[in-house]
C-alpha cells in the first residue's frame, strides 16, 4: 500500500505517511515502531481462538465484499454494493 501510493502521489507524500504515523503512535501511546512490532504475533497473545474468529470474520466479509454485485447511483454517481450486510 505504501509503494502504491507513493507511485501515485509522488516521493514527496512520504513527510505525509511519516506525520500520520507518528500521531498514530502518539495517539495510541507508543515510543515507536519497534514497540509495536509483534504486538499482535499469535506467541504474544493469550486467546488465540479469538485471532482465529477475527480473521475467519475479516476472510469472510472481505470475500462476500469482493463477489456481490454492484449497483450504480445515479443521484450520488457512485458505484455500491447492492447487498447490504449487517454489522
Amino acid at each position: 500500500m505504501t509503494t502504491s501510493s507513493l507511485l501515485r502521489h509522488g516521493v514527496n507524500h512520504m513527510g505525509g505517511l511519516l506525520d500520520g504515523l507518528v500521531r498514530l503512535l502518539a495517539a495510541r501511546e507508543f515510543a515507536s515502531v519497534a514497540e509495536v512490532r509483534g504486538r499482535m504475533s499469535q506467541k504474544n497473545l493469550a486467546d488465540l481462538t479469538a485471532l482465529e474468529r477475527a480473521n475467519y470474520i475479516q476472510v469472510r466479509f472481505r470475500s462476500v465484499a469482493d463477489v456481490a454485485p454492484r449497483r450504480f447511483n445515479v443521484r450520488s454517481g457512485h458505484w455500491s454494493a447492492a447487498l447490504a450486510i449487517n454489522r
